[in-house]
C-alpha cells in the first residue's frame, strides 16, 4: 500500500540506565564503570587485517578492540579518543581517555547516522554517560547477539541547548540538545550481512517499477518507490530477500509492512545502512 508514513528509529542498544534521545530533551544519564572484573585494560590493537574481521549473520562479535575513534570539536575545546572493545556474548565497552572539554558536563551518545553539519542530537542516537572534564570513563553495555554493531556511526558530545540562544536543526527545528564534539566509529569488523556490499539490479518489473540510481563507479545506491510498488518485489529485483531490503533499511522501513510513499528512498548500499535520513520523509 502506498501511503505517507512515520520513518522509524532503530534503537538496538541494551544499556543499563539507557535513556532514548527523541524530540524531548536529554537529561544526562550517569552510568556506574563496570565491576573491576569487567573493567578492561585496552591493550590491542585494531586488526592490522587486509580486510575487516568478518562477523557472522546472528552472531556479535569475539573478544577484542573492534573500534576507535577520537572526538573533534570546531572550536578545539572538546577533545578526547575512544575504543570499543567486546567480550564476546553481547558484552562490551566503550572507554574515552583523555577527555577534554570546556563544558562543566556532558552527554557521551552514539549516533546511527553522522552529523557533520547537523548542530542537533534530537533523533537517533542512544545517552550513554554524562563525562566531566578530565574526566575517563568506562562505559559497559550489552548487545543483542542480532544487532548489527556497524550500524552505529559516530560517538558525539553533546549539551542540553541554552534557551536564550536557541540553535536550529537542517530541518529548521530548534534544538534541544546541541553536539559539541564528534568522533567516527572505524570498525574492524564487518557488517553482518557483508554479501549485500554489491547488489544487481535486474531491471523493473510488476510490483518494482521505481528507479534506481548509481554512484560514479555504476553501483546501485537508492531506489526510488514508485506507485503500487510492494517490498517483496522489490527486493527480488535485485536478488535478496525482504528482509535483506529491510536490514538495508533500518531507518526507512518496518518489518513485514509494505507502507511505502511514492518517491520514496530506499537505501541499497550496504556502507550508508542507516547513514542518511530521507528526504522523502521530512
Amino acid at each position: 500500500m502506498i501511503g505517507r508514513r512515520t520513518p522509524l528509529i532503530a534503537v538496538a542498544f541494551v544499556v543499563a540506565a539507557l535513556a532514548l534521545t527523541g524530540c524531548k530533551p536529554n537529561p544526562a544519564t550517569t552510568v556506574a564503570a563496570p565491576s573491576p572484573s569487567m573493567t578492561p585494560t585496552v591493550t590491542a590493537s585494531p586488526s592490522t587485517s587486509p580486510g575487516p574481521r568478518v562477523v557472522r549473520e546472528n552472531e556479535p562479535p569475539g573478544p577484542g578492540i573492534v573500534a576507535t575513534g577520537a572526538l573533534t570539536s570546531g572550536d578545539g575545546k572538546t577533545t578526547g579518543e575512544f575504543t570499543v572493545e567486546s567480550f564476546g556474548g553481547g558484552k562490551a565497552t566503550l572507554t574515552i581517555t583523555g577527555f577534554r572539554t570546556s563544558h562543566s558536563s556532558a552527554s557521551v551518545l552514539l549516533s546511527a547516522w553522522p552529523r557533520p553539519h547537523d548542530p542537533c542530537a534530537d533523533g537517533g542516537s542512544e545517552v550513554f554517560s554524562e563525562l566531566r572534564a578530565k574526566d575517563q570513563r568506562v562505559i559497559a553495555f550489552d548487545l543483542d547477539a542480532a544487532t548489527d554493531w556497524t550500524y552505529w556511526s559516530e560517538v558525539d558530545v553533546t549539551i542540553a541547548a541554552d534557551p536564550k540562544n536557541p540553535v536550529s536543526s537542517k530541518q529548521g527545528l530548534e534544538c534541544q540538545n546541541v553536539i559539541v564534539a564528534r568522533g567516527e566509529l572505524k570498525w574492524s569488523i564487518s557488517p553482518m550481512r557483508w554479501w549485500l556490499a554489491a547488489l544487481k539490479d535486474s531491471g523493473p518489473g510488476p510490483g518494482a517499477m521505481g528507479a534506481v540510481r548509481k554512484d560514479g563507479d555504476g553501483r546501485v545506491t537508492t531506489y526510488v518507490v514508485a506507485a503500487d510498488d510492494r517490498m517483496p518485489e522489490i527486493a527480488a529485483r535485485f536478488g535478496i530477500a525482504r528482509s535483506e531490503l529491510e536490514y538495508l533499511n533500518p531507518t526507512r522501513t518496518t518489518p513485514g509492512s509494505d507502507d511505502l510513499a511514492i518517491g520514496q528512498l530506499l537505501n541499497l548500499d550496504l556502507m550508508q545502512r542507516g547513514r542518511q535520513l530521507d528526504p522523502s520523509l521530512l
